[in-house]
């Protein structure tokens, strides 16, 4: 399979995801999600010295699922839940983790 850049926007239910999402997973490392509109998003995970990111183009999305095959070496697969209005603000799950709305779409390397 070769690589797909082609970039899907989010579902409707979703465009209220669309920005920056920060948070802690049970490991304590900080989790950043940025989801942008066009169809494209960027994650990380940093712990101590230790960060993994990832970014690319979304090329397919279900349901709150959506797929991402930047290159023809990788692909990876992350699990969104419907953003919720709650006490804590705007959160949203990402692949289990509690995340918390921090703004517009904007990434700090």
């Amino acid at each position: 399979m070769g690589c797909n850049c082609s970039k899907t926007p989010p579902p409707e239910e979703f465009r209220k995801a669309v920005g920056t999402w920060r948070g802690t997973n049970s490991e304590g490392a900080t989790v950043t999600f940025v989801l942008f509109s066009e169809g494209s998003f960027y994650y990380a995970r940093e712990s101590g010295s230790t960060k993994v990111s990832y970014q690319g183009p979304i090329n397919k999305w279900s349901g709150g699922n959506f797929d991402s095959k930047p290159c023809c070496f990788c692909s990876w697969h992350f699990e969104l839940d419907k953003p919720v209005d709650g006490p804590d603000g705007l959160t949203m799950e990402v692949n289990g983790v509690r995340l918390n709305y921090a703004g517009i779409p904007s990434v700090i390397a």
